[in-house]
């Protein structure tokens, strides 16, 4: 009798075990985004960036100034990941005609900085850098304002960012375990667990944060993923289609931007381009 329940407890602490194993490799392991039943699929029109004047460009990171109604595109400014990048951001008009301005940044980030997502304050007419280890605040003329680290999220790389004027705020994205939302001195508000495989690009409209995520270079599989900020409530509304290598993602009067670098990525259009959705939805539209 004793040796039944001795058996019984070994095989009920296995168990317990083996869910626990699997609870943390369900944490550590990203997951991967498929579409919902309620997904709905986004034809897109592109345009390259050559047809702006822009060439030999690696996109990494778009955002919509409403001061200027321009958009700034972070240049990471490498071919390959052989090549010392010469990161840039670029102005650009609002129809993607022409460019406005572009700003060498080879005085504001060190080779250790890996330039990804960039995000435009209203308020101080600046922008923000995500760069990997460090997140950093640049006027518009590429002068550095301040900066801070991400500390023990370091090792998870910052990647997107965007800017929430309702509390005058960050939220920034790591590319993998974790969406953070920071102070602008760099004070940590509060961490959330976000872990989709491939994430990488964010932006904040009306209350909901949009966030790419996939990387299939040569297929469909590419989604956008939205997570409410205040019921913390996610889903997957979009699947994108042609954004072969999202590097960027902004939401304006009713059309989402997402800035692809199929150049660098080798992807399926072998360019950097931007992809432009009308979206469904008109409470995502900004005015």
């Amino acid at each position: 009798m004793a040796k039944k329940k001795m058996m019984i407890s070994l095989i009920v602490l296995l168990a317990m075990v083996g869910l626990c194993l699997l609870g943390l490799r369900l944490y550590l392991n990203p997951k991967t985004i498929s579409k919902e039943e309620d997904t709905v699929r986004l034809e897109s029109s592109n345009i390259t960036f050559k047809e702006f004047g822009a060439e030999n460009f690696t996109c990494t990171g778009l955002t919509w100034d409403d001061n200027d109604k321009t958009f700034w595109i972070g240049d990471y400014g490498a071919m390959s990941n052989k090549d010392t990048p010469s990161p840039r951001v670029v102005e650009v008009n609002r129809d993607l005609s022409e460019i406005v301005k572009l700003v060498d940044l080879s005085e504001v980030l060190s080779s250790d900085d890996n330039l990804q997502g960039i995000a435009y304050d209203e308020l101080t007419n600046s922008l923000w850098l995500a760069v990997g280890d460090v997140v950093k605040n640049i006027s518009k003329d590429g002068v550095l304002i301040f900066e801070f680290d991400l500390g023990k999220y370091s090792k998870y790389k910052s990647n997107g960012i965007c800017v929430d004027e309702t509390d005058d705020s960050l939220w920034v994205l790591c590319y993998t375990k974790y969406l953070l939302h920071y102070d602008k001195l760099g004070n940590l508000i509060k961490e959330y667990k976000f872990n989709y495989k491939d994430q990488d690009q964010i932006f904040l409209c009306d209350g909901v944060i949009f966030v790419t995520v996939g990387a299939d270079y040569n297929g469909e599989e590419n989604y956008i993923v939205s997570m409410n900020r205040d019921s913390g409530k996610i889903s997957v509304p979009y699947q994108i289609s042609e954004a072969y290598a999202a590097e960027g993602i902004c939401i304006v009067e009713g059309k989402m931007y997402i800035a692809n670098n199929g150049l660098y990525h080798d992807a399926k259009i072998k360019e950097s381009y931007i992809s432009i959705f009308e979206l469904y939805n008109s409470n995502y539209a900004l005015e």
